[in-house]
């Protein structure tokens, strides 16, 4: 053990130095000779000269008077023994027997004793062969049925590129995420102890027969939003925390008051001590010790507009103007205390707040939104609530609807809640810090001449240049010359990982861009960039349509990046529909031949060549150019949406009309301002009833309501079915209750709700299963046997219509139930929707979570 420090902390020990070092304190202690020492395989963690050692060290032992038992399995250390004691002959209830006592001469003469056959055999040791792990190259799943998936038998090629495709709805996700990503997951949280897994709660819903060579998997799902504000493309990828390190070693830290250059923290023209910039937690904007103390670091702050909380203009605040909500109704309640203390504001400056919003002069509405400052008015209070009424009078200040309305968000939010209010509420940059999330100080440290902000608002492309720059003259730049070859490897970093976004059509973006603001594409193509060159072999990588709202042109691009995550041994599974992805794929799956009941089957599978040749190939037909979109013909429109200036982002104050009953499709290579466009323009300037990133937009009156339709998860409970979600299922129930059998029992619409107590199973709440959680594995799903997964008490399921029940309706698809309630105008119409952008499979009673 001369190895050893002797400040070593003994957690850092194996048990094989641990019990050396017990044996030496003893020896230590020791002073008689007629010691017994027991050994628990003394030889563990020893090289064979150490154990010569350890064999002369006990033969010191010996010739002192003590005695020494090991348990050992060591060969060489069994030859020195004097006595050996073998127990057996086998294990467990095999063992247990003495089969030998005695010297080792006579113990190899031994033949009922296993230990003693094995030393005389000649140590024959068996070496494992070198292609042990997956020798078929490839991951295979049998019998898979999990969701619309019709028992299917799969096999991905190992270390290759297999694109998943196929019509919508035919199972593609089912296999990639809820069958192979999902099992990878729920073998990845049973490797941990069972205390842990009862936390984990992802659970895989996979089922099949059988898998074989599943390697770990690592998903980029298109729904996986980072909704954290504080959130950014920097921290994402590990830029930013480069970019700390950089100003705090290498900033130049200035006075905030003078400007100028501070060394020592002292500026002598101010006559004044600041503390050193020198440390990487205070350019971070998510600490409280840099960060902007007014937004808390996040370069914004929450404010509400006359736009977002007033719905009818035409009437006055106490009679209704503001919008139908509880809060705002209890603010404006004409015998509540507060539009009492606004009365009083009104007095005080001459305003009557009985007129329409409409009437009001801009200062009076400023004073209603957003308050009068200090001064306290003298109220009197008529109010009145239910049977009690009467008078109060008290002193108070008028702090406007506005921060009413804030104090009751940020009151709520702390416990989890005040979403119902982020509908009147808005973002605008922190007035303190200008929107740049930190504090005077920190601003004032700049390296290369700029603050960590303004590096930070340089796009990736930008970045990439600035860089490169100080590498090649870091002179240039007001740095010391030899900087780039000290720093080489901390340039290179930031370097590498820009360019790994540019590599992926993201040269667009900035560091300081927030990931909310993020496309799903563009999510998932930033999160794919920092594994790039992160030295994971082994990986499968399941990528969900990551060309989504990337150009055509930067397809070839994103092609490029999958090539590299192959070179490093990786296995690519991608769920694609672009041609372009599809082309270059090694291996095709393709599913179908319809969608729900009517997919779930491998339709064609092979290379590209092979698909092409298949005539049951859909996708085949579409690329051999066979399948080609109908074009319609454009007419003239005469009425338009007119915006001036537009400019957030990368806009650059252009002028755009929309036309107004006509088809518009905004296009263009990613990141050239599509979304700011759509969403931060038009969209904001409709929900805040003006001008919002633009100079002025017109037209807007001609809009009844303005829809905005993406990707996000269905909002709703495990209950959420298309039947609910679309509100037909109110038209279906009410059906229902106005049958005879129906009033015969005096059942409502109610009662045919599987969501209410009244109707629902009472055994599995409606859901048609019982789920038994087993706390430490899968949960385990069964029928429901009281109502036989019908999800109703018997009573409700004797009602019928048509001849059919409520359940029964629930279990048709879109299709059949179009020709079920032709008659119903209100069932109908949205159905008809449905079958037309191609869901006429999914059954109405449909879970929205599959």
């Amino acid at each position: 053990l001369g190895y050893i420090k002797l400040g070593q902390s003994s957690n850092s020990l194996s048990g094989g130095e641990a019990q050396r070092i017990r044996l030496a304190s003893e020896i230590i202690k020791s002073t008689s000779g007629n010691n017994l020492f027991i050994f628990d395989e003394p030889t563990t963690g020893l090289h064979f000269y150490d154990i010569q050692l350890l064999l002369d060290l006990f033969a010191e032992l010996l010739n002192k008077g003590n005695t020494i038992i090991a348990i050992e399995h060591n060969e060489d250390f069994v030859k020195n023994a004097h006595r050996i004691i073998d127990l057996g002959p086998g294990a467990a209830s095999k063992g247990g027997q003495i089969v030998f006592q005695g010297c080792y001469v006579d113990f190899l003469k031994c033949k009922e004793s296993l230990t003693a056959r094995y030393l005389n055999s000649g140590f024959e040791t068996i070496v494992p062969g070198i292609e042990t792990f997956n020798p078929k190259k490839q991951i295979e799943f049998k019998g898979v049925s999990t969701n619309n998936l019709k028992s299917i038998d799969v096999v991905i090629p190992e270390g290759k590129h297999t694109v998943i495709t196929g019509r919508s709805g035919s199972g593609k996700s089912s296999l990639a995420f809820d069958t192979i990503f999902s099992e990878s997951q729920n073998r990845f949280t049973e490797s941990f102890p069972t205390y842990i897994r009862q936390f984990s709660g992802n659970y895989s819903k996979a089922k099949f027969d059988e898998a074989f060579g599943l390697t770990p998997v690592i998903a980029l799902k298109q729904n996986n939003r980072i909704t954290d504000p504080r959130s950014t493309l920097g921290t994402l990828t590990d830029i930013y925390d480069l970019y700390r390190l950089i100003y705090s070693r290498f900033g130049t830290q200035h006075c905030p008051d003078c400007g100028d250059v501070l060394k020592t923290g002292y500026c002598s023209s101010c006559d004044r001590n600041f503390p050193l910039m020198d440390r990487a937690s205070l350019f971070s904007f998510n600490n409280t010790e840099g960060s902007c103390q007014n937004c808390s670091g996040l370069g914004n702050v929450l404010t509400s507009s006359l736009g977002l909380l007033v719905e009818n203009p035409k009437l006055s605040i106490e009679n209704g103007a503001f919008r139908k909500n509880k809060s705002l109704q209890f603010y404006t309640d004409p015998y509540g205390q507060y539009i009492a203390t606004l009365r009083a504001v009104g007095e005080k400056f001459g305003i009557d707040y009985n007129v329409p919003v409409e009437n009001l002069t801009d200062q009076a509405i400023d004073y209603a939104l957003f308050g009068s400052g200090v001064e306290e008015y003298d109220v009197h209070w008529d109010f009145k609530r239910k049977t009690r009424s009467g008078s109060h009078e008290f002193k108070g200040k008028w702090i406007g609807f506005v921060e009413l309305l804030l104090d009751e968000y940020h009151r709520k939010h702390a416990n989890g809640k005040g979403d119902d209010l982020l509908p009147f509420l808005t973002e605008k940059p922190c007035p303190v810090c200008n929107g740049q999330r930190f504090k005077k100080e920190v601003l004032n440290v700049t390296f290369a001449g700029l603050n960590i902000h303004q590096l930070a608002e340089k796009n990736i492309l930008q970045t990439i240049g600035f860089f490169n720059g100080i590498k090649r003259d870091p002179a240039g730049f007001g740095l010391d010359k030899g900087f780039a070859k000290l720093n080489k490897q901390l340039l290179e970093d930031i370097i590498e990982k820009s360019k790994a976004l540019e590599t992926l059509g993201l040269s667009y973006l900035n560091i300081n861009r927030q990931t909310k603001t993020l496309s799903g594409g563009e999510l998932q193509r930033a999160l794919l960039s920092t594994h790039l060159k992160g030295g994971l072999t082994g990986i499968t990588y399941i990528l969900d349509e990551p060309s989504t709202g990337l150009h055509p042109s930067d397809a070839i691009k994103l092609n490029r990046t999958i090539q590299k995550l192959l070179e490093e041994r990786n296995t690519v599974i991608t769920v694609e529909h672009n041609p372009e992805i599809i082309n270059s794929a090694d291996y095709l799956l393709e599913l179908g031949p319809g969608a729900g009941e009517n997919g779930g089957r491998i339709v064609a599978k092979g290379s590209v060549e092979q698909i092409l040749g298949n005539p049951n190939s859909l996708i085949g037909k579409y690329l051999r150019k066979k399948i080609v979109l109908k074009a319609s013909s454009p007419k003239p429109s005469f009425k338009y949406i007119n915006i001036e200036n537009a400019s957030v982002h990368n806009l650059k104050d252009f002028n755009v009309r929309i036309a107004i009953n006509k088809l518009n499709v905004v296009t263009g290579v990613s990141g050239s301002g599509k979304t700011s466009l759509v969403r931060d323009v038009l969209l904001k300037s409709f929900r805040s009833e003006n001008a919002v990133n633009c100079k002025s937009i017109s037209g807007l009156d001609k809009i009844g309501e303005m829809i905005s339709v993406d990707k996000t998860p269905l909002a709703g409970s495990s209950l959420s079915t298309p039947a609910t979600y679309t509100g037909i299922f109110d038209e279906i129930r009410k059906i229902f209750a106005a049958t005879e059998q129906a009033k015969e029992q005096k059942l409502k619409v109610g009662d045919f709700s599987f969501n209410g107590k009244s109707g629902q199973c009472p055994v599995c709440k409606g859901t048609g299963e019982i789920r038994v959680s087993l706390d430490f594995i899968s949960d385990v799903s069964s029928i429901c046997e009281s109502c036989n997964a019908k999800r109703y008490k018997p009573n409700i399921l004797e009602i019928k219509f048509k001849d059919k029940t409520i359940f029964e309706v629930l279990e048709m698809s879109v299709n059949q139930a179009m020709m079920f309630f032709k008659d119903y105008l209100k069932i109908y119409k949205p159905l008809s929707i449905l079958y037309e952008i191609g869901l006429g499979y999914v059954r109405l009673g449909q879970s929205s979570a599959t």
